[in-house]
């Protein structure tokens, strides 16, 4: 049974998503399968989306910042061209 909330559909965004293989609802297939030693998903095991023991090295090649009238800060980071440019 589906229940609404009120909240939208999300997923967490981040470095290593791309080297993972998730079901439906953003589990990681591959770590399941390692802390369960099955390749069925048991009922009720909880594991992050993204392995947030890892280390990621990210260097901007610039930013802007705007202050804006209500105390709001807002952030540009200008794309990394480290890859395929």
């Amino acid at each position: 049974m589906c229940l609404p909330h009120t909240q939208p559909l999300s997923v967490q965004l981040g470095p290593g998503i791309l080297g993972n293989i998730f079901d439906g609802i953003q589990r990681p297939l591959k770590a399941i399968a390692q802390r369960s030693g099955d390749v069925f998903i048991p009922r009720g095991v909880a594991v992050p989306a993204l392995d947030e023991s890892a280390a990621w090295e990210f260097a901007p090649t610039g930013f802007k910042v705007w202050h804006t009238q209500r105390g709001l800060l807002l952030l540009l980071l200008l794309p990394f061209y480290g890859w395929g440019a």
